[in-house]
């Protein structure tokens, strides 16, 4: 399996929070809580595969809704 196709995501919905891998299409691939996590707001993670690439955001039902060049202003995991 090539895991350079997948994303990992920390997403908090209601009652659960999970670390899981999600592809770039969003689909939810393997849920699992053995992997590191950042701070995300609650039902949306902002995320990227490498530092080279572009920030998109997934909403909690893991749908892609949004490329960026970078973190949002005012977002947890903007500098």
């Amino acid at each position: 399996m090539d895991w350079n196709a997948f994303i990992r995501v920390y997403l908090q919905v209601p009652k659960k929070s999970l670390n899981t891998f999600i592809d770039k299409i969003g689909r939810e691939v393997i849920p699992t809580r053995y992997f590191d996590a950042k701070s995300f707001s609650v039902g949306v993670a902002l995320v990227r595969p490498t530092k080279l690439d572009r920030w998109f955001e997934i909403n909690k039902k893991g749908e892609c809704a949004e490329f960026c060049d970078e973190a949002p202003a005012g977002h947890p995991i903007a500098k």
